[in-house]
């Protein structure tokens, strides 16, 4: 345990892969009964009001955010068996975690776009 705490990127790359793994089981178990404008931030304006594409934006981000999780706990588990490695800072951390979350933000926009046209109607195609 100390040397979780002594390595930030250790410990910062557990601590994101926990809360993804908890996010992607807390959408996949227990989705929201009530959808409200938090559940809809990366999305289009004009899919905002759409409970339709809320709902499969909210389904489809279980599997990725599990997937990210998996990856980042990894991560972490790897930095503490080689903790001298310079690749393992608190910078690359940070943005590791960024960029993972804005990826899968960019993932679910192609994939709601490939499933509804521009007047939120799912595609016959899809």
């Amino acid at each position: 345990m100390d040397n979780i705490l002594e390595n930030e990127f250790a410990g910062i790359t557990l601590l994101t892969g926990v809360a993804m793994i908890a996010c992607g089981i807390i959408f996949r178990f227990f989705p929201p009964k009530k959808l409200h404008w938090y559940n809809s931030i990366p999305l289009n304006s004009a899919w905002q009001n759409n409970e339709v594409v809320q709902r499969e934006a909210m389904r489809w981000t279980v599997r990725p955010s599990f997937t990210m999780g998996l990856f980042f706990t990894g991560l972490a588990l790897l930095s503490l068996a080689y903790p001298a490695s310079p690749l393992f800072t608190f910078t690359s951390a940070m943005f590791l975690a960024v960029v993972c979350c804005l990826a899968g933000i960019v993932l679910r926009e192609r994939h709601l776009k490939r499933l509804f046209d521009e007047d939120d109607n799912l595609r016959k195609n899809a």
